[in-house]
């Protein structure tokens, strides 16, 4: 397990016991917050994750939530949680495809609902 800031995070970050790259790089709560989403997916597939790997974009609160929180601070919640169309558009010709995708709203006030994306590194 490494914790860093994801838009900086580099294998010189990681003791030496641990230079090898990753099966899965999970993304939770925090796309929203990165300053170039894509283009930190896009570096993390490149520099960090394994052929056949994944990178995984989730949100426990979903898309609801991240709309109202944009509305209150958009400084802090810079974007939208990525569409299957927008995903599937952005990924094409590049090595990640879009696996599956799971955009759910709450079925109950309160119940916000939540929100993942798979991508694989396929070449």
């Amino acid at each position: 397990f490494i914790v860093g800031d994801v838009d900086i995070l580099t294998t010189e970050d990681f003791p030496e016991t641990h230079q090898a790259k990753f099966d899965s790089i999970i993304l939770n709560a925090c796309i929203s917050h990165i300053w170039d989403p894509m283009a930190t997916i896009r570096r993390l597939s490149s520099e960090l994750l394994n052929p056949g790997g994944s990178i995984v974009v989730s949100h426990p609160q979903g898309r609801a939530f991240i709309e109202r929180m944009r509305g209150k601070d958009p400084i802090l919640f810079r974007h939208p949680l990525p569409s299957h169309e927008y995903l599937t558009e952005t990924l094409t010709g590049t090595t990640l495809s879009l696996e599956a995708f799971i955009d759910e709203r709450g079925n109950n006030e309160g119940d916000e609902g939540c929100y993942i994306a798979v991508l694989r590194k396929v070449r």
